[in-house]
């Protein structure tokens, strides 16, 4: 049996997909023999954490503090532990998740429990910049549609992007959405399946019987009027608005046309677009279902004509009850209505705004009021095609299997694992080095993620470097026989405590890492392969998150993939994330770290790898880096910005390229990453495009690279700095 867990949220006076989408999947959960069904729902009306039985389920009632800041509060904490210590011996937990701002959640359970996450996502969260910021939404819907490739920037979307480390597996309701997350968020197929929305056609009941013309009377609306509905939400992208603004065009055509709009939003907007066409629109508010569906068996068309939309809820609604549809040519729209089914309206999206196209508006409207047979025919293809392919029955079976499925992968690999550790060697294959100083808060933690990796054969020197708190008795705790321990009689630094662990470790691999950070359960295995596969490599980093001192992740931090995109890099910032690293014990033991360079030991350290061997960043992100109040770069952070910047000077010298004092801080800005704050004058983004000039222009630069790289690598740096 599996005990699958539905996560919501109390939003009350809420219209949305996700409410449609759970009252029509619920009760297939609930009669699936395979499944335990608990309902789990977050609310800040609530006090107490507390459990009621319901029938055969749970319903677990947890308080938050605030819907816009989730889990960061010590109410929302304490529900979390007591819905863990709830359910902390069940088997077999699936937690199903329908909001994206849940998915943190995950990992704040995921650290006291074994279970498998799934996010049903409902919308393409980027795409709502559709009203809320134009111009990022313009820059995202350009590269998506075009399949470009594009730099996210936006720190609400990088959030969002590491937030889904955490879930094991995602559906989207679209194909649409699908591609969203493989192109542009880079997350792997295999973590993606598509699942369409669904209805129960028996909670339908089409008005086949009922006379239209006697529910017009009943509702006080004209036989000879041309009725269009619009069902939903009242605002910009939902496209109501061009619809509105349309009407004096299309009364002209049909003076009996009629636009009915049900649902809540902003109706003086439109009543100020309808100034002069008042008494040919009707404006319902929202509508309980069976009134609903009257007005749908009444009408001679339905609209959706949004500009961003998913696996409508409302176009399914009109498919399953025979109503002629007309719906924009977008998203997961088009995919629900194809030309056998409807008709679509194009969407133009210009660089200042995205609007409805007028001339093919009206004309779509014009051949449904001309031509009823042709929409008749229309509707019922598109009521075969919804009973087909937009069943609740359908939709529950399928998302059942990914629980299945997912559960099944997550056992295997913990066979692996127990099967990895039997054929272990005496010699380690990776030596893991953790230099710590001061590090009780968050040491256990970064362990734990150790010993949860899929590949087990290594050795973690921990480099105890002079601590006062209790990193000592926490070490000394630990029963692990992979661990060795070492300590320095005071605080000798990062690079001393390094070079010591390096002398003595046994792996093939070094790999690195930081006492406050947390490791991807396939780090080692995926770094291994790519060194094992790739012998001309002799250093391997990736991605990372990074977290707050709870492990929340706020974004993503992407580095350059390929070797040639780092040698160039380098010369400008760091392009290698220190605690990813995985590098070949030889090399590692024949270069160790210099202490002059104590606060940018790392970056000192890849120049002169770079010279010897190829480096490559996987481009996932395999370690989870942990921002707090006491990280070492918060304390020291002058110190590291000179240490760079004589770093820096002195690789400018070896490579050739002469440089005055104004233009190693103009260099060293760059790295910074001070932006506009440095940047903020004609003057100095024209010594910037000079400075440019003259080190692209170098003989050690322009040998290794083209033009069109060079090129390429300057838009970038120009973008960095206007930012």
């Amino acid at each position: 049996m599996i005990n699958v867990f539905y996560f919501d949220l109390d939003l009350k006076n809420s219209i949305n997909g996700v409410s449609s989408y759970k009252n029509n999947i619920i009760p297939y959960l609930e009669a699936n023999r395979n499944i335990i069904l608990h309902y789990v729902v977050f609310s800040d009306k609530f006090t107490e954490p507390k459990v009621e039985e319901q029938s055969s389920r749970k319903l677990y009632k947890l308080p938050v503090s605030s819907f816009s800041k989730l889990f960061t509060d010590d109410i929302d904490l304490k529900s979390i532990s007591f819905f863990v210590n709830e359910i902390k011996n069940c088997k077999n937990i699936v937690l199903q998740f329908n909001w994206i701002n849940l998915c943190n959640l995950a990992y704040l359970i995921k650290k006291q429990i074994t279970c498998t996450t799934i996010l049903v996502n409902h919308c393409i969260s980027w795409k709502e910049y559709v009203s809320s910021d134009y111009k990022l939404f313009y820059e995202l819907h350009n590269a998506f549609t075009k399949n470009k490739a594009i730099k996210i920037t936006n720190k609400q979307i990088l959030y969002e992007i590491g937030s889904y480390t955490y879930i094991d597996h995602i559906i989207t309701v679209t194909d649409c959405a699908k591609k969203s997350f493989t192109q542009l968020f880079k997350i792997d197929t295999h973590k993606l399946t598509k699942i369409s929305n669904g209805l129960n056609p028996s909670l339908i009941q089409p008005q086949f019987n009922h006379n239209k013309n006697k529910l017009r009377k009943q509702y006080g609306f004209d036989e000879v009027e041309k009725l269009m509905i619009f069902a939903g939400n009242i605002n910009l992208q939902k496209g109501i608005f061009d619809i509105v603004s349309s009407l004096s065009l299309l009364l002209k055509k049909h003076p009996n046309f009629r636009l009915i709009i049900a649902g809540p939003g902003n109706y003086e907007g439109i009543l100020k677009l309808a100034k002069n066409n008042w008494s040919r629109i009707t404006l319902c508010g929202s509508l309980d279902k069976q009134t609903l569906y009257d007005f749908y068996a009444m009408s001679d068309m339905g609209i959706v004509p949004s500009y961003v939309e998913q696996c409508s809820y409302t176009c399914m609604e009109m498919m399953h009850n025979s109503l002629p549809i007309i719906v924009s040519d977008v998203d997961g729209l088009k995919e629900m209505v194809n030309d056998d089914c409807g008709l679509r309206i194009k969407v133009d999206f210009k660089k200042d705004k995205a609007s409805l196209n007028q001339k093919d508006l009206i004309e779509k409207i014009s051949f449904l009021l001309e031509n009823p047979e042709k929409a008749k025919r229309l509707t019922k293809n598109a009521m075969r095609y919804a009973l087909a392919n937009f069943t609740a029955e359908r939709m529950a079976e399928e998302t059942v299997a990914v629980y299945e499925k997912t559960l099944s992968g997550k056992t295997e690999l913990i066979k692996n694992n127990i099967q990895s550790k039997v054929i272990s060697s005496s010699t380690p294959f990776v030596s893991i080095i953790i230099p710590c100083y001061n590090a009780q808060k968050y040491l256990q933690e970064c362990l734990e993620s150790i010993f949860k990796q899929s590949f087990t054969d290594f050795e973690v020197i921990l480099i105890n470097d002079g601590s006062s708190d209790g990193t000592d008795q926490l070490i000394k705790n630990q029963t692990d026989t992979r661990i060795v321990y070492l300590q320095n009689e005071s605080n000798l630094g990062i690079s001393y405590s390094l070079n010591k662990a390096i002398k003595l470790a046994k792996g093939k691999y070094i790999a690195r890492m930081d006492a406050d950070d947390t490791m991807h359960v396939e780090r080692l295995k995926k770094q291994i392969d790519f060194l094992e596969a790739n012998l001309d490599y002799g250093l391997v980093g990736s991605l990372h998150n990074v977290v707050d001192p709870n492990g929340m992740p706020f974004y993503k931090i992407e580095v350059p993939e390929e070797n040639k995109e780092i040698d160039l890099g380098m010369l400008f910032f760091n392009p290698i994330s220190h605690p990813t690293v995985i590098m070949r014990s030889e090399l590692a033991k024949k270069n160790p770290y210099n202490i002059e360079y104590s606060r940018c030991e790392d970056y000192e350290l890849w120049f002169r790898l770079s010279r010897k061997t190829k480096i490559k960043n996987i481009q996932i992100p395999l370690i989870n880096y942990r921002t707090h109040p006491n990280n070492t770069v918060m304390h020291h952070q002058k110190e590291m910005q000179q240490n760079v910047m004589e770093l820096l000077s002195d690789q400018l010298d070896k490579r050739g390229i002469e440089h005055t004092t104004e233009e190693l801080v103009l260099h060293c800005a760059i790295g910074f990453g001070m932006g506009k704050r440095f940047f903020n004058t004609s003057e100095r983004l024209e010594n910037l495009n000079n400075w440019l000039n003259k080190v692209f222009a170098s003989e050690n630069i322009s040998s290794k690279h083209t033009k069109t790289e060079l090129e390429k690598f300057r838009r970038f740096l120009l973008e960095k700095c206007v930012e």
